[in-house]
């Protein structure tokens, strides 16, 4: 059995990667410039390309024209200073829109 991580309980539930496409990186390009955070934006434009909605706690991202599950009731996660990606206001999870 994999270990616990992030990546591999993702994984084990069903999640599917959705990977970066050259469409993604044109509407990432048109975004207003709300939000500096480039992965933020990536996130925002894969989501409007590919029709899904974003749950997030990063009330900046409430600006966007994105469908969005706005989840303030998730406790952030604190950015960390070891090794590794450091979320403050991590975009959760992308729900395919029917």
């Amino acid at each position: 059995m994999l270990p616990d991580t992030p990546t591999n309980l993702a994984i084990r539930v069903g999640f599917a990667e959705l990977p970066v496409k050259f469409a993604h990186t044109a509407q990432a390009a048109l975004l207003p410039p709300i939000h500096a955070n480039p992965s933020d934006r990536m996130l925002i434009a894969q989501a409007k390309v590919a029709n899904l909605a974003l749950a997030t706690v990063d009330p900046e991202i409430l600006r966007y024209d994105v469908a969005l599950i706005y989840a303030s009731s998730i406790p952030r996660i604190p950015t960390v200073t070891t090794p590794g990606p450091a979320y403050a206001h991590p975009i959760l999870l992308a729900f395919r829109i029917h």
